[in-house]
This record gives structure tokens, sequence and C-alpha cells, in this order.
């Protein structure tokens, strides 16, 4: 724990014991045990890395306690290059919101494979869906988020098929509803949910399709409250270099992050 955090509301009116805390600190901080591990907050892209936080939390019956400000942010990478366009904007957005005192984890599609959902209504409801692939094992980084960030490159004016077929296989996860608005069929996990997005192009409509699925998948069926998006045009074409980095794209991620819960 930092010691500003231990020590902020503490007055010591004694010069002596005054004296005495600040050589006891200054020791300590010059004792190499005393030092802080990096990283201090965990980025994992792959489903081991995932299925092992959760495993040794729950085989050590941790019981986490944070701070009501402090948010578990999800990002899913839905493809891309390994360091292209999108994998920079979600690197930015994560950044931020670590630097905010978020516990950010980042699961890349292309790493974990997750297969579309097959309709098949087997997991109706409470069980686990039928295929086989890391879409079960993401469950618990699902469940225990309070954001999930949701990020593509724009794929024939839409967002990427692992994406979309991550959203699909949401249906394994949904509860049964006795009065179910009309239009739904059962309930989901209440969670926030924001957008990230690259292109080549930078039209007024070149993402028209992507958010209106998007809006119309995620925050209006599924009922995530929608914490806003950023449509990140003009970053070069596949054919070259990622061009990202000429833009003010990655700031702009950086601060989406860092202020996503900023005044709550």
């Amino acid at each position: 724990m930092p010691t500003s955090s231990i020590l902020h509301n503490i007055v010591i009116s004694d010069p002596k014991k005054a004296e005495a805390l600040a050589n006891a600190l200054e020791a300590s901080s010059q004792n190499p045990k005393c030092k802080p591990s990096e990283p201090a907050i965990p980025i994992l892209t792959d489903v081991e890395a995932v299925r092992e936080f959760f495993l040794h939390r729950e085989s050590a019956g941790e019981e986490v306690h944070r701070d009501k400000n402090t948010k578990n942010i999800l990002v899913v990478l839905g493809g891309g290059r390994p360091n292209g366009n999108t994998k920079q904007l979600a690197d930015a957005f994560a950044k931020g919101a670590a630097d905010a005192g978020h516990n950010v984890e980042i699961v890349s599609l292309n790493k974990v494979e997750v297969k579309g959902c097959l309709g098949c209504n087997a997991c109706r409801y409470g069980k686990p869906c039928v295929q086989k692939d890391g879409f079960n094992e993401l469950i618990p980084a699902i469940k225990s988020a309070d954001l999930i960030v949701f990020a593509s490159p724009l794929l024939f004016w839409t967002i990427s098929s692992k994406l979309k077929a991550f959203i699909e296989r949401f249906y394994c996860i949904a509860e049964e509803e006795e009065n179910p608005p009309y239009g739904r069929y059962e309930k989901y996990p209440v969670k926030d949910a924001a957008l990230l997005m690259t292109s080549a192009d930078d039209f007024f409509w070149t993402y028209e399709q992507a958010v209106s699925y998007c809006k119309f998948a995620i925050i209006n069926y599924i009922g995530f409250n929608d914490k806003g998006m950023l449509l990140a045009g003009g970053c070069g074409d596949t054919n070259g270099k990622p061009q990202i980095d000429k833009t003010n794209h990655l700031a702009e991620a950086y601060q989406f992050g860092k202020n996503i819960y900023a005044g709550q």
C-alpha cells in the first residue's frame, strides 16, 4: 500500500515521534525487500493467463476488497494485426484506465478461439455451452468485469467476425427472465460497455453499420450501459504499416480510458 494512503489522515504533534517515524520510513525505503514489484496491474493476453488468474484467486479463497471507484475492465481485442492499429488503440485505452487506478485485462481473440453460437439452446438455463473452445474459460473474466471494451478493426463495414462470435456467445450466460421486455427472452448481467474501432477510411458514413449493430445488440438488446466509443478513422490501409501513431487517436484512447469513470 502506498505510504500516502497509510498516513493520509495521521497527525503527529510530538516532534520526537515524528522524527522517529521519518527515520523508520527512510530506512524502509532503502530496503530492497520493501520495493514494489512490477507490473502492479496485470494485462492478460490469452485464455490460459485468464484461467490461471481466476483459479489462483478461487483456490486461495481470496476476498477482493477494492475502492468503490476502482473498476474491473476487460478489453476484448477482436482481431487485427499483432501490433496493428486496433491493438495499439486498445493498449492506449488500457494504459489510461490502469493509470486511473482500474484493474485492466486484455484478451485477444487472435489467441483465444471463440466460435459463433450454434443456436442449439443446450445452454438454457445455467448450463455451459456445448462448444469446446475458449469462451467458457473467459466467463469468469466476463462476469467479474464492470466494463467490457469491444475493440475491432472495421472489416466489410462492421466489426470483425471474431468479435461478433464473442458477442453471440453471451447467449449462454443469460438467465431466465420471468417478464422479459418486448423483443427479449432472457436477462443478461448488468455491465458497462465501450467500443474501440479503427479503419483506413474516415468518411462520415464509415462506421454507420458497425455502430448500428453494436448499439442494437450490445446496448439495446443485451442491455449494457453505454460508456461511449472511439472510432479511429484514417489509420492507413493494410498494405502498409500501421499509421495510427501519426494521428491523435492514441492520445484520445488514453484519455478515454483514464476518464471513463471520472467524476463517479
